[in-house]
């Protein structure tokens, strides 16, 4: 499959051409932090959509406006594909189906209530993340702006149930105007977040799982039956691995053309990040957000959820390791050196 270099790039798309089919890469701007959002059009029979960004009406416009670039609107996609259940890949799922009520969109079962009932895994998601706040040792002039109903009202926003979505185990095949897509579960970022393989095209589409040079926070699954999210996504690292030959085709930001060294970079960034939580144990206890503070800076609130996730995991793991021992002190969690 030969990629495009920037002198093709479109405003909105960048080109792949392959000697018989075309994969177009649509960039869907998000009101989120990590900026756009890939989604990718795959011409053929069936007409395929790969994630689809937010509920947004300059979403629907990119979206709209990228598909009439090759001649089709939203009432010829015929399958949408998810890479897992975040409102910024799958927040247009509902306006296709509303306009091609037989377009099939599909989510592994572990993300499925993000599409089925949306209402219902936003107000759980929101429980989740303060949760993780009231917890961590937060200052209360920090906590206190960290409200359940606002962040719900806010992502309710972005997306809507699709009461029609299908779901799909680890493995399951779909055809594509490329041939066959085999879904790889990859859990970590989500539960149920998955990547695409096209073995005939030597492709990956590697949706939030890799990126190519920024963190797949890989411990927003706290609150599920995911376990330690972050050990979760290294061992999902080990089935990419397998793949690392291939062009990944990311979630966001730009392609990844050597997966396995970015893998291996990924890999050493999570080892670092331990060694910093580990030098900061001694017999004086530390809270997971003095933890957040010395491995991720001075990052904005927007941040904060992810920030702290990630160190109670890096918490969980040093002790998992024999490294460090954890105490609650009036509802705070506190780790010292084991």
């Amino acid at each position: 499959m030969a990629i495009a270099d920037d002198s093709q790039r479109t405003d909105e798309m960048v080109f792949m051409e392959t000697p018989s089919e075309r994969v177009w890469r649509i960039e869907i701007p998000t009101p989120f932090a990590v900026g756009s959002v890939n989604c990718y059009l795959i011409e053929g029979d069936p007409v395929t959509l790969i994630d689809t960004g937010p509920k947004t009406p300059d979403a629907i416009t990119t979206l709209t406006d990228a598909l009439s670039t090759r001649d089709l609107g939203v009432s010829d996609v015929d399958q949408v594909l998810v890479t897992h259940g975040h409102v910024d890949h799958i927040g247009l799922a509902a306006y296709i189906v509303r306009d091609r009520p037989e377009a099939a969109v599909w989510i592994h079962e572990e993300d499925a209530l993000a599409l089925v009932d949306y209402d219902e895994f936003t107000r759980d998601r929101a429980q989740a993340f303060v949760s993780v706040v009231s917890g961590s040792g937060v200052p209360s002039e920090i906590e206190s702006q960290v409200s359940g109903e606002t962040i719900m009202r806010y992502f309710r926003s972005f997306g809507e149930s699709v009461p029609t979505t299908r779901t799909f185990k680890d493995g399951h095949v779909f055809e594509t105007g490329i041939g066959e897509l085999r879904a790889l579960w990859t859990p970590g970022h989500s539960f149920g977040s998955t990547c695409y393989v096209s073995k005939s095209k030597q492709v990956l589409f590697s949706g939030d799982h890799v990126l190519g040079d920024i963190s797949s926070n890989p411990s927003l699954s706290f609150g599920t039956s995911i376990g330690n999210g972050m050990l979760t996504y290294l061992s999902s690292l080990d089935k990419v691995s397998e793949w690392g030959s291939y062009i990944a085709l990311p979630g966001h930001r730009e392609l990844i053309r050597d997966l396995k060294s970015r893998i291996d970079e990924l890999r050493a960034e999570y080892d670092d990040k331990l060694r910093t939580t580990q030098g900061l144990l001694s017999s004086d206890a530390v809270s997971p957000y003095e933890v957040s503070r010395a491995v991720f800076g001075d990052y904005e609130i927007d941040s904060l959820v992810m920030a702290l996730a990630e160190s109670r995991d890096l918490l969980d793991i040093l002790v998992k390791r024999g490294h460090a021992k954890l105490s609650q002190e009036e509802g705070t969690l506190l780790a010292t050196r084991a």
